[in-house]
């Protein structure tokens, strides 16, 4: 039974901390190891952490605010597992979670869980199903439905980088591009909550260091000689989380009136073409397409009702 750690970046996260860490606790999979990496706290996460290293004996590291990738990456340096998974410090998880994956990790570097429950805001529980389709376009990136080999990870040189918005897709990315073949569960053990004040409300520039991470995974791509054979896939997760999820971040906080020219121009600039994506007409629902002929057309009114619309 190989070990597994279970990496989470705390940061300010005093009212979460705690469901969080005894999901991870409850866990049915025994051999594993659960890493809080404090980013910088300035609430009471730091004294919850050390209430759980004196008590059930959980690793900790204490760093200085340095954002969600670097204390991964930290969590990743530490990990004494054969394989390393991740969660945010507000969600939870069921007792199999991990089990979920060891039951069909073997069959390639890394595994994938086959769906997650999210809420926004407080609403209730939706339950989103990824497929092998749907995943190759990267609908779902987040490193927290993931577990991978260690040794693979820093074989490749695979680490997170420092965005504040991007760094999941930038690494979920690249792994994928290497080694098409993951492993995919079948259940949706994860809880994803969205909630005030998180950072999809960001009100600062911040969030367009997604185009960062978007751009240097493209980079990826070419360097690796691995960008025409995935160039469909690339152009439709550029126009699935840039062009249509960013704009819906950048409206939730603040930031519109930048967004309606930086978004569209940096896409035109990295896919000129991207309005002939073949996955438009597959995955793209009603609504999704109209704002994409917004798009074409810089029909400012017609950008703006989709990206002021609820999710």
């Amino acid at each position: 039974m190989e070990k597994v750690s279970i990496v989470v970046p705390v940061y300010n996260a005093g009212n979460y901390l705690e469901q969080a860490v005894r999901s991870l606790l409850k866990q049915s999979y025994k051999n594993r190891e659960i890493i809080l990496v404090d980013d910088g706290s300035k609430d009471s996460s730091a004294k919850i952490m050390q209430h759980f290293a004196n008590v059930y004996g959980i690793k900790c590291i204490f760093q200085e605010n340095q954002g969600v990738g670097a204390a991964r990456n930290a969590g990743i340096s530490a990990a004494s597992g054969r394989y390393v998974t991740f969660m945010d410090s507000d969600d939870k998880v069921d007792s199999d979670f991990i089990q979920s994956y060891m039951d069909v990790i073997h069959e390639a570097p890394y595994a994938v869980a086959g769906g997650y429950c999210v809420s926004f805001n407080g609403g209730p529980l939706k339950e989103k199903v990824i497929t092998k389709e749907r995943l190759k376009i990267m609908k779902a990136p987040s490193a927290c439905f993931r577990l991978f080999d260690v040794d693979w990870l820093k074989e490749n040189n695979l680490f997170f980088g420092n965005y504040k918005i991007g760094e999941d897709l930038n690494l979920s990315g690249k792994a994928q591009l290497l080694y098409p073949e993951y492993s995919l569960t079948t259940k949706a053990t994860y809880h994803y909550f969205v909630r005030p004040g998180s950072l999809v409300g960001t009100s600062d520039d911040s969030q367009f260091e997604l185009l960062d991470a978007v751009a240097d995974l493209e980079d990826f791509a070419k360097a690796k000689d691995l960008f025409e054979q995935n160039e469909a896939e690339l152009e439709y997760m550029v126009i699935s989380h840039v062009l249509m999820a960013a704009m819906k971040r950048a409206a939730e906080g603040n930031v519109l009136d930048k967004a309606l020219t930086l978004i569209p121009n940096f896409v035109y600039k990295i896919h000129p073409k991207w309005y002939e994506n073949p996955y438009i007409e597959i995955y793209a629902d009603e609504a999704e397409k109209l704002y994409l002929q917004a798009v074409q057309k810089n029909d400012e009114v017609g950008m703006r009702a989709y990206a002021e619309n609820h999710w």
